[in-house]
């Protein structure tokens, strides 16, 4: 009996009679029988094969119609960079830098397609500058959130770059906020954070 996920490999049940089966496997019970064998962490847990093969011995209990899929055990660790599409890379990375980003990375990945990455000082997650086309156009709400010690100079320093800002609002439950545009039409969103 193949497994229809894995069709290169027999079928668990088969493998393993006496298993209990993954339709009706306890998550959490599943999980802490994994949390005992080191080799399972990682991308290993993705594997149900894995758990079986290296966690047949352990005690599972059984929870009715819960399905297990390992690969919920998935974390993601990061958030590494984020794409803005833009019409004119060079003009795009010479005003990023006025606004205090700086180049990790400017190179052709292959030909005709430039990534540049660009990172601020407190390091975290990058934007990248690629070239605007029709499968991906320019002029998208990028949705992301830009963290400055003084939202009142910041406002006025992307004022004074030419780009349009969006009025600064200072409402009581939250932190000093605008929004702005790059020439492209892309916005950006900036929120006071002293403490980062």
């Amino acid at each position: 009996m193949a497994d229809p996920h894995h069709p290169h490999r027999p079928s668990i049940a088969f493998e393993y009679p006496n298993a209990p089966r993954p339709e009706t496997l306890d998550i959490q019970a599943s999980a802490r029988a994994c949390v005992r064998c080191p080799a399972d962490r990682g991308k290993q847990l993705l594997d149900p094969y894995v758990v079986f093969e290296k966690c047949q011995d352990a005690t599972m209990s059984l929870a009715g119609p819960v399905r297990l899929h390992c690969m919920n055990a998935m974390t993601f660790t990061d958030v590494l960079t984020v794409a803005v599409p833009v019409t004119d890379q060079d003009a795009a990375k010479a005003l990023y830098e006025r606004l205090g980003f700086e180049a990790r990375l400017d190179t052709e990945l292959q030909p005709g397609f430039r990534w540049i990455e660009l990172t601020l000082p407190a390091g975290g997650t990058t934007i990248s500058l690629v070239a605007a086309g029709d499968e991906l156009p320019a002029g998208v709400d990028t949705g992301i959130r830009l963290a400055t010690g003084d939202a009142r100079a910041a406002h006025e320093a992307v004022r004074g770059l030419g780009l349009n800002a969006g009025e600064l609002l200072d409402w009581e439950t939250a932190p000093l906020m605008f929004s702005f545009v790059d020439p492209d039409g892309n916005r950006f969103y900036v929120t006071e954070a002293p403490d980062r």
